[in-house]
C-alpha cells in the first residue's frame, strides 16, 4: 500500500461537542490523498464512539486509544511515530479546517522545498461558529523570525510540515505541557526554514475550555510561554532574570500590575535594542524586512512608555 502524501493528525479529549464538525472539514477537504490519524486521550465522554462512527465509514481513519490521558502534547508524539505521509497538517479536535486548506498548503510547500514549516492566517469562531475576528500573524519571513522571538506567530491548528524534518529535530518538546508548539517553532528557527501564508485557511473556536477562557489553565500556559521567551532572547544577548522578570511583565504579560519605572523602562529598552541590533547584523535583512522590524520595535516601545505614564500619572495629579 502506498503511503499518503498527508497524514492529518488530531488528539481529542472529551471532545464530543466540536468533534464531528472538526472529522468533517478534513474528510471533505478537495485534496485526499491522506491518512487521517486521531488520538482518543482517554476520554470519558462520546469522543471515542464518534470517532469510531467514522472510522467505520472512511478507511484513511486511524484510531488510537490512549490507555491513560497522556496529554496534548505525549499523544502527538505518538501520532508522528504512526505518520506515513511525508507531511504533517495539525488540527484540534475544536477546530476547522477550510475544504482547501490542504490543497494549498500542499501547493505552497511543494513550490517552497526548503521550507520545513507553514502556517496559515485563521477566522475565529465562537461556541456557535459565528466569526469573531482574524488571526493574521506575520507573513514576512525575516519578521516573522524577529517577531517569534517575542510571541506565537502561527496558529498550532493551521500548521503543515515536513515528517522527517521535525522527526530530525526531536518532535514535540514533552516537557511542555501548554505552548508545545511555539517551542517547537523556536527550536526550527536555529536550522529550519518557517513560512506563514497570508490567507485564511482555519476557523479556530474559542469556547468555555479554552486556554484563554480558564484562568487556572491560562497562568500554565503563560509561564511556558515566559519560559521559550527567555529562551528565545537569550540566542541574541545575555539578560539576567531580573531584567527579563522586568521585561516579560512590562511586554509580554497583559494586565500586569508591575509598576514601571525609569530604571526599568531603560534596562528594558536596552535589552531590546540589544536583541534588535544583534538580529538585523546577524542575518542579511531585506529593506521591506527591516522596515517591519523597526516598527515592532517602536511598538513594543511604545507599550513600555504607556506602561510608564501609568506608572507616574498619580503622582502628576497629586502634584
Amino acid at each position: 500500500m502506498n503511503n499518503p502524501v498527508i497524514t492529518v493528525l488530531m488528539s481529542a479529549y472529551n471532545a464530543e461537542k466540536y468533534l464531528r464538525e472538526a472529522i468533517e472539514s478534513i474528510l471533505n477537504q478537495t485534496f485526499k490523498d491522506f491518512e487521517f490519524i486521531i488520538i482518543n486521550d482517554c476520554s470519558t465522554d462520546k469522543t471515542k464512539e464518534i470517532i469510531e462512527e467514522y472510522a467505520n465509514k472512511d478507511a484513511r481513519i486511524k484510531l488510537i486509544n490512549n490507555a491513560t490521558n497522556l496529554g496534548l502534547t505525549k499523544s502527538l508524539n505518538i501520532g508522528l511515530e504512526e505518520a506515513r505521509g511525508e507531511y504533517v497538517a495539525r488540527l484540534d479536535a475544536d477546530d476547522v479546517s477550510l475544504s482547501e486548506r490542504l490543497e494549498k498548503q500542499l501547493e505552497f510547500m511543494n513550490k517552497n522545498r526548503d521550507i520545513t514549516l507553514t502556517g496559515a492566517w485563521a477566522e475565529i469562531i465562537d461556541e456557535e461558529g459565528k466569526a469573531k475576528g482574524f488571526i493574521k500573524g506575520e507573513t514576512d519571513e525575516t519578521a516573522l523570525y524577529f517577531k517569534m522571538i517575542f510571541s506565537n506567530q502561527l496558529v498550532h491548528s493551521s500548521i503543515l510540515f515536513n515528517k522527517d524534518s521535525i522527526v530530525a529535530a526531536g518532535g514535540y518538546n514533552e516537557k511542555y505541557v501548554y505552548a508545545q508548539d511555539y517551542e517547537l517553532y523556536s527550536r526550527l528557527l536555529t536550522n529550519n526554514r518557517i513560512a506563514n501564508q497570508s490567507e485564511v485557511l482555519i476557523k479556530l473556536r474559542t469556547h468555555n475550555g479554552s486556554i484563554t477562557r480558564n484562568e487556572k489553565i491560562k497562568a500554565f500556559y503563560q509561564q511556558a510561554v515566559l519560559e521559550i521567551i527567555k529562551n528565545n532572547m537569550s540566542k541574541w544577548t545575555n539578560i539576567d532574570s531580573k531584567t527579563f522578570d522586568e521585561l516579560a511583565q512590562t511586554v509580554i504579560v497583559k494586565n500586569s500590575p508591575i509598576e514601571l519605572t525609569w530604571g526599568k523602562y531603560r534596562r528594558c529598552k536596552t535589552t531590546l535594542k540589544k536583541i534588535t541590533i544583534a538580529f538585523l547584523n546577524g542575518k542579511k535583512v531585506p529593506k521591506i524586512s527591516r522596515q517591519k522590524i523597526k516598527e515592532y520595535y517602536k511598538k513594543i516601545n511604545k507599550r513600555m512608555l504607556k506602561k510608564l505614564l501609568k506608572s507616574y500619572l498619580p503622582t502628576f495629579i497629586l502634584k
